[in-house]
């Protein structure tokens, strides 16, 4: 008898979970799912390391000859520049993923599912945060063979590397934000390289900001993804810039804190047409 007071049903009474749960809940799943995703399908983690990889050959070894810069060996100048690179290719994808979701109805799917709308642009964006982390390490070492000779404290690697992927996450969720806005995926891969030309091309990522004429130098000097290059650079070669690691920390800060409800917002009005 009293066994089956123990299983009856009147007493199985279902555990009652607050909203917050589920929308993480939901989040890990659709992680696990892209992850899966990305296991099976290793082309976007080819090209994040191949490109980046190609740019270091040939700023380094064809135009590397005739660029001097006092004080430092040009590797090391350069690697900060592709490192941030790298955070560009590595998560740039998550753009073409909520844009291929967002034509291929799946979207229409979810929404239907007794499950946390945010949940699935979160997911998107923590599998492209993970994936980075592991690219940018894998960067880190073979800038090595490339000619990189580090100069930094291990405390000084562990701060550069939580510079870079706090500003990966602020360009995951700009890149997420721009694939809501765009119609098409033909759209977002014609105008979605132009953000790493801007950010990386005018920075002081490859040359020195003072070579630049003047009009230049006011965005190249100023925009975050210089002051981040700065930051790190220091930080690798044993030069630690206070000012530029304080600066570019608040810039991601910032934009982070605008992007993220932003994304969440045009999200859901997309996913209720």
């Amino acid at each position: 008898m009293k066994n089956d007071q123990i299983f009856s049903a009147d007493n199985d009474t279902p555990h009652v979970y607050p909203a917050f749960y589920w929308t993480i809940a939901d989040t890990l799943v659709i992680t696990k799912r892209e992850l899966k995703r990305i296991s099976r399908n290793p082309d976007d983690i080819v090209g994040a390391i191949i490109v980046p990889i190609i740019f270091f050959v040939l700023f380094r070894y064809v135009f590397g000859g005739a660029i001097s810069i006092p004080g430092y060996d040009y590797s090391n100048y350069l690697v900060a520049g592709v490192l941030v690179m790298t955070v560009f290719f590595s998560s740039g994808t998550v753009g073409l993923g909520v844009c291929s979701d967002l034509e291929s109805g799946i979207i229409d799917r979810f929404v239907s599912l007794p499950m946390a709308r945010s949940a699935v642009l979160n997911g998107r964006v923590l599998a492209s945060f993970i994936k980075s982390f592991f690219i940018l390490l894998f960067m880190l070492a073979f800038s090595v063979l490339l000619g990189f000779r580090p100069e930094g404290t291990v405390i000084n690697y562990l701060i550069a590397l939580g510079l870079l992927m706090l500003s990966c996450l602020a360009y995951i969720w700009f890149i997420a934000l721009f694939a809501l806005l765009v119609r098409s995926v033909e759209s977002f891969g014609a105008i979605g390289p132009l953000f790493m030309m801007l950010f990386v091309f005018f920075s002081s990522g490859l040359v020195p900001t003072s070579t630049m004429p003047g009009w230049l130098q006011i965005y190249a000097k100023h925009q975050p993804f210089s002051l981040l290059i700065d930051a790190v650079r220091g930080l690798v070669l044993n030069r630690p810039d206070t000012s530029a690691i304080w600066q570019s920390t608040v810039w991601f800060v910032i934009l982070i804190l605008i992007l993220v409800p932003l994304s969440v917002w045009v999200y859901g009005r997309r996913a209720a047409r």
